[in-house]
Formats: structure tokens, C-alpha cells, sequence
């Protein structure tokens, strides 16, 4: 078991085998267009290795892409060479960013289950951090996955992924009070050559984000089960996407 900095900063350098970041690129493309005009300010909290700042990039916007993990920030800036666009790099946690940033962008988004990976006790100061973030009339976009659902059913296999030579499984551990996070990266061909990568995470429902969001003023929530705006479903929908608006 690793701390969630460790854990991601180990797995920086093998982020690129494990998904197919061309094609997520493009498919973020089409579900963010509806979001971002030319030349909107934009703050992607929680970067990784840089695919929804590349995105936003292509799409026109000025962002400032954010991490905790020093190495996955390396890894987004060599990703924005690879893909010829610009976009500024900070190597700041949700909670950790600092107040000169506060009422810049017109949008920020949090994506790719990125507040999972943020501890209880940072969890509102993380919230209110990204409300400080946007001006008046912007938005906020959060997307995790719909741990209403995944704890209901005890769903364990996250997803399974791959190119190459290795093969990644991406599943959870149960445990009373915790959820355990897991990458098995194994060897096609040799399976003996195998690594495991462990975390803990924090399963936030829909009410953990409306229940702090009431407390506080001129800004208003919305749910969804999908980036399209599709109907959010407790018991059924794969994602949970939170917009935020501030007046």
C-alpha cells in the first residue's frame, strides 16, 4: 500500500501504456466542445498525465493544468510537446492551490475521477478551493465514477486496459471503511512479470458534493450520468458528473 502521491508518481512513466491517449483525447474533444469557447480561461484540477488539458488546449482555451504528483505534471508537459500545445503546469493539490489563482477561469474542470483520490479531510476545502476558482458566471465540471453504485453492488473490476506488450486490470478491494484501490500490470506473454500498485480512495456520492455546496452562497449544483448530460441514475448510471454554477 502506497499514498496516493506515491501511487501515481510510480504509475507516471506507464500511464501512456495503459490507455490509448490519441483516441481519449479525441473522444474528450467531442464531449467538451459543448464547454469551452475560444480563448475561455480554463483549470484542469487533477491533470495526470495531461489528456483533458491537451483537450481544452485544441479546443481553443488558456489552461492552467494542476497535480499533486510531480512526476505525472513531467509527464503531461512531455505530452503537450508530443501534441504541439501550450498550456501552463502547476504542481498543486486541489487544497493546495493558492489564492492567486482565485477568479480567473471561466471554467474548471476535475475529471477522470480525480476527487476519489482526495482524503476526507481535504475534501471540503478542495470544493470550496474550486468554487474560489472560477468568476462569476463560470462553471465547474467534476466527474467520478458512481460509487452509490459500485458500493451497492460491490463491483471490484474497474476496468481492464492495454497496448502493447502489457496488459492492465484495474480493480478494488472492500474493506469496512475504506476502499482500496489497485493496478495489476502484468506481461502478456510472461506473466511472471508482473507489478502491483495499491491506494486507498474515497468513494464521494452525489450528496457529499450537494450537501457542501449548499453551504455556500450564489453558487447551485447540478447531477448527470454522463459528459453528454445524459440522466444521472443512482442505481444505474456507470459516472456521476457534477456541473457547478456560480451567479
Amino acid at each position: 500500500m502506497t499514498s496516493n502521491k506515491e501511487f501515481y508518481n510510480s504509475l507516471s512513466s506507464e500511464y501512456d501504456e495503459m490507455i490509448d491517449i490519441r483516441s481519449s483525447i479525441e473522444n474528450k474533444g467531442k464531449l467538451l466542445a459543448g464547454f469551452i469557447k475560444k480563448d475561455d480561461k480554463v483549470a484542469d484540477v487533477g491533470c495526470g498525465i495531461g489528456i483533458d488539458s491537451i483537450t481544452a488546449s485544441k479546443l481553443g482555451a488558456v489552461v492552467d493544468a494542476f497535480d499533486p504528483s510531480e512526476k505525472m505534471i513531467a509527464q503531461a508537459k512531455n505530452n503537450a510537446k508530443l501534441f504541439d500545445v501550450k498550456f501552463s503546469a502547476y504542481n498543486y493539490s486541489a487544497s493546495e492551490i493558492p489564492d492567486i489563482f482565485f477568479g480567473k477561469y471561466d471554467l474548471v474542470i476535475s475529471l477522470g475521477n480525480t476527487f476519489a483520490n482526495i482524503p476526507n479531510i481535504e475534501f471540503d476545502k478542495s470544493l470550496v478551493n474550486l468554487v474560489k476558482l472560477i468568476k462569476p458566471g463560470g462553471k465547474i465540471i467534476i466527474h467520478l465514477l458512481n460509487y452509490s453504485k459500485i458500493l451497492r453492488d460491490k463491483e471490484r473490476i474497474v476496468n481492464i486496459t492495454g497496448k502493447g506488450k502489457f496488459q492492465f486490470v484495474r480493480f478494488y478491494d472492500f474493506a469496512e471503511s475504506e476502499l482500496q484501490f489497485n493496478i495489476l500490470r502484468f506481461e502478456k506473454e510472461n506473466l511472471s512479470n508482473y507489478r502491483l500498485l495499491s491506494t486507498n480512495i474515497y468513494p464521494y456520492t452525489f450528496e457529499d458534493f450537494a450537501s457542501k455546496i449548499e453551504q455556500i452562497r450564489d453558487v447551485s449544483i447540478e447531477v448527470f450520468g454522463t459528459l453528454k448530460l445524459e440522466k444521472y441514475k443512482p442505481n444505474d448510471s456507470k459516472n456521476l458528473v457534477a456541473i457547478i454554477s456560480k451567479q
